[in-house]
């Protein structure tokens, strides 16, 4: 009979769900090209301020959901105080590329 590893559970451990868009020069560039053939016109000519704001903040807003997409972050009691939602997501990128380099590595050898 086998006895499995008895895996310790830290109940005392609080996470924190945070949103974050992620910003990347190549986002930046997309996002100024489409900028560039956006034709503010039809805003421009809504004569009712409110109703033209409205139309503004709707587009910018769908413009900023598809450029600079929202990515969640959990950050526990347990991670230091100077990691950030920024920092993790980060740390988290980079271990993947590392993994994704080992497997290719490890096909190609």
């Amino acid at each position: 009979m086998m006895i499995g590893q008895l895996q310790s559970i830290n109940i005392n451990k609080k996470r924190t769900v945070c949103q974050l868009r992620s910003h990347t020069p190549n986002h930046h560039v997309a996002f100024l090209a489409h900028l560039a053939n956006v034709s503010w016109d039809d805003i421009i000519s809504i004569s009712d301020t409110q109703v033209a704001f409205e139309r503004f903040y709707d587009e910018v807003s769908s413009m900023l959901h598809s450029f600079y997409p929202l990515h969640t972050v959990t950050l526990t009691n347990i991670d230091r105080y100077l990691v950030t939602p920024n920092i993790k997501s980060l740390l988290r990128n980079a271990i993947s590329s590392c993994a994704i380099q080992s497997r290719r590595g490890k096909v190609v050898n």
